[in-house]
């Protein structure tokens, strides 16, 4: 269960105004008790949500391409999408915002565009991943897996599940972990990033 009434409410009474309506106005599917603590909130400081809160999205034939567990990663998708001149939606981005342990319990951060536009998000979400670029005339080298000499890689500097059961246990420590990952084939290796 990702939080009782009493746990929304607080969050929302700590949101600014400003805060508060940007949630209201975002299109994100809210968990009923969260829906009800929202309105509650608005009504509490006589503020409403424009357009009102269940017609955010009503008029517009949103598809779901792809799902994020990170807002960074969501928000980067998104970005492309839209410097293609692809109009995105983020859901459930401000529920993640209010606390991020809930990404898993919703299904992450859902990316959508409208029906007509799903085969060319599809094509940019699905570009592959320049070996090397150029910017500010210097050129920029990913570093490629060893095996399988893929560019889809990234140095993980955290190691998330070891770093969230200590915050659950109490010890808000990160956990170093200093390895690069390969999405292609899953190695993970040792080298420090360039």
């Amino acid at each position: 269960m990702p939080g009782t009434p009493e746990d929304f409410a607080k969050q929302f009474d700590e949101l600014s105004d400003a805060a508060l309506i940007d949630v209201a106005n975002s299109g994100d599917e809210l968990v009923p008790e969260a829906e009800a603590a929202l309105r509650v909130e608005l009504q509490r400081r006589g503020l409403t949500a424009t357009p009102p809160i269940e017609s955010v999205m009503e008029s517009r034939d949103l598809v779901l391409i792809d799902r994020f567990r990170d807002l960074t990663a969501a928000q980067l998708a998104q970005g492309a999408l839209q410097s293609a001149g692809i109009d995105a939606v983020l859901r459930d981005e401000n529920l993640i915002r209010l606390d991020w342990f809930y990404s898993n319990a919703i299904g992450g951060i859902r990316l959508e565009v409208d029906r007509e536009n799903v085969e060319a998000a599809t094509q940019i979400l699905n570009q592959e991943v320049p070996a090397s670029f150029e910017a500010d005339g210097e050129e920029f080298h990913r570093a490629l897996c060893p095996a399988c000499q893929s560019p889809q890689t990234q140095y993980e500097t955290l190691n998330k599940p070891l770093s969230v059961t200590a915050m659950w246990l109490g010890f808000p420590i990160p956990v170093p972990k200093g390895k690069w990952h390969c999405e292609a084939c899953g190695l993970d290796w040792k080298q420090e990033p360039e």
